[in-house]
């Protein structure tokens, strides 16, 4: 992708029914609607639904507890995603508050690990490179039930549900030495978590504030 290589190049050289499926991971069983005539508020661009946490619809995780709801364009199921156990995939989202020079789709990491979706940024917060070689690893003592991800460049490793950065799992030997002490400054760094959601033949996501 072309975000790639500008990430690349820059390290080196220095929301009928309701939905919520919030920064808490969603089971991949609970995403399917419920019957219709107990609708809740209706979403619009942009827009959040005008309805209570407490409804139908799909099975809810914690609801974010702000920000806007936009769709992702050409996304109608998370089936369409084609997300593979353990694996990272980036997904273009096309939306303006995510786009950015270095990321012009807009695009966000998306994982299903033991049949729950997780979304994070493109990019990891310590180096910037793509997350899409990134490793995904099993839950750790630190991060109790939570699996976690590593980012192959730099090592910088992340609780994958609530993107708080966790004691490194590899070190990578002599070249990852180099890379984390050069990223250093941005170890502390969380990963940003978003939501997804699916509603009426469309994914959203949400992004917080």
């Amino acid at each position: 992708m072309n975000f790639s290589l500008c990430f690349l190049a820059l390290s080196f050289a220095a929301s009928s029914e309701a939905f919520t499926l919030s920064s808490a991971p969603t089971r991949l069983s609970t995403l399917s609607m419920a019957k219709r005539g107990r609708g809740l508020g209706e979403l619009s661009e942009g827009g959040s639904p005008s309805s209570s946490k407490k409804s139908a619809g799909l099975a809810q995780t914690t609801s974010p507890s702000s920000g806007k709801w936009y769709p992702i364009e050409g996304v109608k199921s998370m089936k369409d995603l084609s997300l593979k156990e353990g694996e990272v995939r980036i997904v273009p989202t096309n939306i303006d508050s995510l786009t950015e020079f270095t990321n012009p789709e807009g695009a966000v990491s998306v994982v299903k690990y033991d049949d729950a979706v997780y979304c994070t940024s493109v990019g990891c917060s310590s180096c910037q490179i793509p997350l899409d070689k990134a490793q995904v690893l099993e839950p750790s003592e630190e991060t109790g039930s939570d699996p976690r991800l590593s980012c192959n460049f730099c090592k910088a490793t992340y609780n994958l549900k609530t993107g708080e950065r966790v004691k490194t799992a590899d070190s990578g030997g002599l070249l990852g030495g180099m890379m984390k002490g050069l990223f250093s400054k941005g170890e502390s760094k969380p990963l940003p978590i978003y939501a997804l959601g699916e509603k009426n033949g469309q994914v959203f996501i949400n992004k917080g504030n």
